[in-house]
C-alpha cells in the first residue's frame, strides 16, 4: 500500500506556494493568472470538504419532489444531473408554479442548494453579509 498525502493538504500547500511566490516583478497578466490558479485551488479544496451529508439530503429531497408521482425501479437513484433536467422541464411546464403542490417545498430545497453552492464558490459573500 502506498502512503499518500492528504489531498486537502496538498491543495492548500499548492495554493500557499502560488500566493507567496509571486512578487511585484511579475507583470499584471502573470499575477492575474497566478491568483486565478490559487482561486481555482481554493474552490477545489472547498468542493472536497463541503458537507456531503447536506448534499445527499437535499439531493434526496429533490428526488422525492421531482419523482413524487412515480418510482422508477430501473433507476432508483438517478444522478443529480438527471434530477435537475427533469425538474427544469417540470418547471417550464408550470408544475411548480406558486400555489401548486410542492412549490413551497421545492423553493426551500432550491434555497438550501444555493446556500451550499455559495459555501463552495463564494464563501466570502456569507462572511460579508452577516
Amino acid at each position: 500500500m502506498f502512503i499518500r498525502p492528504d489531498i486537502i493538504s496538498v491543495l492548500e500547500l499548492a495554493r500557499d506556494i502560488i500566493r507567496n511566490e509571486f512578487n511585484e516583478e511579475y507583470s499584471s497578466d502573470i499575477k492575474y493568472k497566478i491568483l486565478m490558479t490559487a482561486s481555482a485551488i481554493n474552490i477545489a479544496t472547498r468542493q472536497l470538504t463541503v458537507d456531503t451529508e447536506s448534499i445527499k439530503t437535499v439531493t434526496k429531497e429533490l428526488y422525492t419532489i421531482t419523482y413524487s408521482d412515480q418510482f422508477n425501479a430501473n433507476d432508483p437513484d438517478p444522478s443529480y444531473q438527471k434530477i435537475t433536467r427533469k425538474l427544469c422541464n417540470d418547471i417550464r411546464q408550470g408544475k411548480y408554479d406558486p400555489g401548486t403542490s410542492n412549490s413551497d417545498r421545492l423553493l426551500k430545497v432550491l434555497t438550501e442548494i444555493v446556500d451550499l453552492q455559495v459555501d463552495i464558490y463564494s464563501p466570502k459573500y456569507k462572511r460579508e453579509n452577516k
